[in-house]
């Protein structure tokens, strides 16, 4: 993540908890956002 280019941010979620990975893929805060200091182009 240091050195990232192409990716601005990265959520780890837990996917056995029912509706998680459905709230994370419409952009919902489920769980843990790691940022880097790449920005998007």
């Amino acid at each position: 993540m240091l050195t990232a280019r192409h990716i601005e941010r990265v959520q780890v979620v837990n996917g056995l908890k029912a509706g998680n990975l459905t709230a994370a893929l419409r952009g919902e805060h489920v769980g843990t956002l790691i940022h880097t200091a790449a920005r998007p182009s």
